[in-house]
């Protein structure tokens, strides 16, 4: 939960800097709340004002504990999409049509808009 939080601050600041306008920046919010290893987010604010959330989710049904390695699990991508960011906490997950075959790992996300499109990239392997 606060790894989900620190990235999520990390990445608000970085998209402010990028436009190169002053940005006031909140306190972390928690956008995903489940007992399965989340990782790899990319927050996406659409043409519409909707704030899109791309991540990554262990399928490994044991919840972590320190021993716990999550580089072992496989993943898949999972989207939430909300009008706000604190919205993404209570939006419901869904995951991607995942049309490679079985035992592919999804790993890394990133999104973007594009011609009224939502484009999303990620990285596979097994």
């Amino acid at each position: 939960m606060q790894k989900n939080r620190a990235v999520m601050a990390v990445l608000l600041i970085a998209v402010g800097l990028a436009w190169g306008a002053t940005v006031e920046v909140s306190n972390a919010v928690a956008v995903t709340s489940h007992a399965k290893f989340e990782r790899n987010q990319c927050v996406l604010k659409d043409s519409g004002g909707n704030y899109w959330l791309f991540y990554a989710r262990a399928d490994n049904v044991e919840i972590r504990d320190p021993s716990h390695n999550p580089d072992t699990d496989t993943y898949h991508v999972y989207y939430k999409k909300a009008s706000s960011v604190e919205g993404l906490l209570s939006a419901t997950p869904q995951v991607l049509d995942d049309p490679g075959p079985s035992g592919l790992n999804q790993r890394v996300v990133s999104a973007v808009e594009y011609d009224g499109l939502i484009w999303v990239f990620v990285s596979y392997n097994r």
